[in-house]
């Protein structure tokens, strides 16, 4: 990434070109971007429930459904059924709509002086209110009528729409429903309560909230970039540059999405306004080293060069883990969460590479110019975010020095209780938790449930090899068993079957004496009422050859977990009352649906696993030390831990909302894991002294970690503004889940980063030394090029040009040197002499002032360098932490080391010999003579 920024500072038409084309190119497709609020997209395609469900729908008909409700006190009055009669007759002619049930289509089997009547309900409407009151007392008469298509007070009805595609449009039902309600407004007057609710419905008020969403979310996220961004920038050009990385960014996103024939959906539509809010935190870095730059530098040129050097290898990392945060979530099943992750995936790669590219040009031209570079100009023009940042710093590095273990001991102590809380976490998945309790969708299917059965059906197909079998006494017996376990529960609204028919023609043939409804036990009887049922009164019950027979249920559970409980109490049931030779399945779009929860679950699973092994690997062959992989980890997986536990202590349900967020989160808040433990790397180096190193680090890091967090925060948090209760929930869990990130990055990784010492994978490739003269060094004697390299990247480097000193004879030391390329010479003072005096030449590869390390003191001789030189310093505590991280590393130098010195106590011997030696030999010399 440093390199493309350097490239792009560098080459501003080509990347001016490039930009333009590409963005014209995804202009072209933003025409083609289509809406789905299908409920097709909370399934999971393919499989046996799919195959079964289609299946099904082939035997018995649509079970996707729109209904029209109607209440009146005076509903059963000659004016009000002739205004419901017209105002049916119009729905039968609605694109699409296979079916049409209501009080004018059913036929009504009573007795009537002995002989049986099976007409309609009504052939006509009727003329006087006597009549009308009839055709109510009728239609409460028949089971199969109440709570379906009439109220148990005779005050309400409903007509049921059973649709099915025809026209192959995209989202037909969004446009069914617009034609109901086309012909339902001009009849709400005649009726004290008129309106429509079920799947077209739901979907179109999907649709709706998904416009009125972006109208709202995306304004309000660039209000709160631009709040952040002014806590941070202290130029109005600095805070145009997220909005045109943003824009540019999300130009390519919808041109992505229309070229791949992903539709917006009710998640894909957030995706604008994190690529505003997740997209800035990069920007707000860049700007802040940038910035940085300025006051070091002086000139833009130079500080984009300080920027690129700082952030370059943060952003290429925090840009890879984000990429693959939000693509884990295309590893699930359900269709909607698949292609959220597929956009928001591609979103969040698009975004760095427009920001290198867009980031240095930009400076270049309108960056804030540089500022004065002497402190007390710099000093005197701290904002308030600054303040508070460099104050709340000193507070984070007393905590951390002095109270480590309480620190560490309290956040042990939460995260073991979230993970207790955790086990409690339940998954659901349900459409109609997509609205708010306020919402009108909501109140109508309240009102609806108080009257008449729910809008949601469910199919229960039994089914048989043998033609003919559902027209025996005994398995319809086993149905109405069935059938009659399901009513005593109390579960559902209403179940219709075949035997309900039955039993009510039973009765009727029967002077209508209730004792008779029943299935009948001759097969005989059973054979004669079935020649009274029409084919189409049937066709939803059971196949002509009465081989599968289908349950037809009513119901408005709102809870996929609830209706998956009741279904495997079903299943179990099923199993007890029905013989092998009868197949039991359950189906429907609500159970496809339902079902689709244990798919959240299995790809929440695999997605935190997923994101983990990526961030594990990336930062451990990084930092090249497992231990690092883990230590970003840690601060980065209790949010996640936290957020499950506080949704399970707060009773919230995983679903297609909250089931996005841990996976994005760990992508996310390693992004300000990966800048500090970048950052506590090179003050590592240079400071060598790991409470120093942190300190710096958290002074350095603390504005940039804590506007981003800041920004993150609130950027999720308008996302609560939604009429989703999806993204709500996920907005505000989202910025929960930034708050805690904060706070392990500002306390966690500090604590974990200072007992140890990091090297990245980059500076081992870029550094250059002499291998073949560090090779023949005795202080790297057997050791490998890349055990060298850790050395020398563990000590502290020092460049020096010809004739700067690097020792100063009689200066405090306490380290050792290696020289790693040019010259040095060690000189000693000589009172008679006017210059200190040569005693020897260092080239790559010589150790000088290693006594230091045994007794720290006055230097007895300086060196300085020849030519340009460089070499690294290592002092005891240094080589402390090279044994405690590379314990191997660490014997084969001190071995090296211990006999560099036994050579030089040797040689030091051997000239204090040899100085005794010539002193005895003088003075034998004077004695004689």
């Amino acid at each position: 990434m440093q390199k493309l920024m350097l490239w792009s500072q560098s080459n501003p038409v080509p990347v001016l070109v490039i930009l333009v084309l590409i963005s014209a190119l995804a202009g072209t497709q933003v025409p083609g971007l289509r809406i789905d609020t299908s409920i097709e997209g909370m399934m999971v395609q393919g499989g046996p429930d799919k195959a079964h469900y289609d299946d099904a729908m082939a035997k018995f008909g649509s079970d996707q459904m729109a209904l029209v409700f109607v209440k009146d006190t005076n509903l059963f009055t000659p004016e009000k059924l002739a205004a419901l009669e017209s105002m049916v007759t119009a729905l039968e002619k609605v694109d699409d709509v296979q079916e049409v049930e209501s009080l004018f289509s059913i036929n009504n089997f009573k007795s009537v002086d002995g002989s049986l009547n099976s007409g309609p309900l009504m052939d006509w409407v009727p003329e006087t209110l006597e009549e009308a009151q009839q055709v109510q007392k009728d239609a409460l008469r028949n089971p199969v009528l109440q709570g379906n298509l009439i109220s148990l007070q005779g005050t309400a009805t409903a007509v049921n729409l059973y649709l099915h595609d025809t026209s192959g449009r995209p989202n037909f039902m969004a446009t069914v429903s617009k034609q109901i309600d086309e012909i339902i407004d001009p009849y709400r007057p005649q009726f004290e309560t008129l309106f429509q609710t079920g799947q077209p419905f739901n979907i179109r008020s999907q649709e709706q909230m998904i416009n009125d969403d972006q109208k709202v979310l995306v304004p309000m996220s660039m209000i709160v970039l631009l709040g952040a961004l002014v806590l941070t920038m202290r130029s109005a050009s600095g805070a145009i540059l997220p909005m045109l990385t943003a824009g540019t960014s999300l130009l390519w996103t919808v041109g992505f999405m229309v070229f791949f024939d992903i539709p917006m959906t009710a998640l894909t539509s957030i995706v604008p306004s994190l690529l505003i809010v997740i997209g800035s935190t990069e920007d707000i870095h860049i700007l802040s080293k940038y910035l940085e730059g300025t006051q070091a530098t002086g000139t833009k040129a130079q500080a984009i060069e300080y920027m690129a050097a700082k952030v370059g290898t943060a952003v290429l990392l925090t840009s890879i883990t984000t990429f693959l945060g939000f693509l884990s979530i295309g590893f699930n099943e359900v269709v909607m969460m698949r292609e959220f992750g597929y956009v928001a995936g591609f979103a969040m790669a698009a975004n760095p590479l427009v920001t290198v590219l867009i980031a240095p040009l930009y400076l270049r031209y309108f960056g804030p110019t540089p500022k004065k570079t002497d402190a007390a100009a710099v000093a005197a023009e701290p904002t308030y975010m600054e303040r508070f940042t460099s104050a709340l710093a000193e507070r984070l590095i007393v905590l951390i020095r002095t109270q480590k273990r309480l620190v560490l001991g309290v956040m042990l102590a939460l995260g073991l209780f979230a993970m207790f809380m955790c086990l409690r976490l339940e998954t659901d998945n349900n459409p109609q938790l997509f609205f708010k309790e306020s919402s009108p969708l909501i109140q109508q299917v309240r009102t609806l449930r108080e009257n008449m059965a729910g809008a949601w059906t469910l199919f229960i197909t039994i089914s048989t090899d043998e033609p003919g079998a559902f027209k025996a006494p005994e398995n319809l017996a086993h149905v109405e068993q069935f059938t009659s376990f399901m009513d005593e529960q109390g579960w559902f609204d209403k179940t219709i079957t075949l035997t309900d028919y039955i039993k009510l023609l039973h009765r009727e043939m029967n002077n209508g004496e209730d004792s008779f409804y029943a299935v009948p036990p001759a097969a005989e009887s059973i054979s004669e009422y079935l020649l009274f049922l029409h084919r189409n009164t049937i066709d939803k019950f059971v196949t002509p050859e009465f081989d599968d027979i289908n349950i037809l249920v009513r119901h408005n559970v709102p809870s996929s977990r609830e209706m998956l409980a009741i279904l495997d109490i079903l299943e179990a049931k099923a199993a007890e009352i029905f013989p092998p030779n009868l197949r039991v399945e359950f189906t429907g779009t609500t159970v496809l649906v339902n079902r689709a929860a244990h798919s959240i679950a299995k790809a929440q699973i695999q997605g935190i696993g997923f994101v983990t092994i990526v961030i594990f690997s990336i930062m451990s062959l990084l930092f090249m030390q497992m231990k690092a992989g883990l230590l970003s980890l840690l601060p980065n997986l209790f949010p996640v831990v936290m957020l499950f536990g506080t949704m399970s202590l707060l009773g919230v349900p995983l679903d297609v909302g909250t089931a996005m967020i841990a996976a994005i989160a760990i992508g996310i808040a390693v992004d300000d894991t990966i800048h500090f433990m970048a950052d506590y790397q090179k003050e590592m180096r240079e400071l060598q002294d790991q409470d120093a190193a942190m300190a710096a680090t958290i002074r350095s890091e603390i504005q940039p970690v804590t506007c981003t967090s800041i920004a993150l925060a609130a950027g999720f948090g308008v996302l609560m503004v939604s009429e989703f209760v999806p993204v709500v929930s996920f907005g505000g869990f989202a910025a929960l889940v930034m708050v805690v990130a904060y706070a392990a990055d500002m306390l966690m990784t500090p604590i974990l980063l200072s007992s140890t010492q990091l090297i990245t994978l980059w500076d081992m490739l870029n550094l250059r030394v002499e291998k073949d003269a560090l090779a023949k060094s005795k202080a790297f004697a057997g050791m490998r090029s890349t055990q060298i390299k850790t050395i020398v990247l563990l000590g502290r480097m020092i460049e020096k040009e010809g004739g700067q000193p690097i020792v100063r004879a009689g200066e405090h030391g306490k380290s050792l040197f290696i020289v790693l390329d040019g010259e040095a010479r060690i000189s000693v003072q000589d009172q008679n002499a006017p210059k200190d005096f040569e005693v020897a030449r260092l080239g790559a590869g010589d150790v000088f002032g290693e006594m230091a390390l045994v007794e720290p003191g006055p230097r007895t001789a300086g060196v300085e360098a020849v030519n340009s030189l460089r070499c690294i310093e290592i002092d005891w505590e240094g080589l402390e932490r090279i044994r405690r991280i590379y314990p191997r590393i660490a014997g084969k130098l001190f071995l090296n080391l211990s006999r560099i010195l036994g050579q030089r106590l040797k040689t030091t011997d051997e000239m204090l010999m040899q100085s005794r030696g010539a002193l005895q030999a003088q003075v034998e010399r004077r004695r004689t003579e």
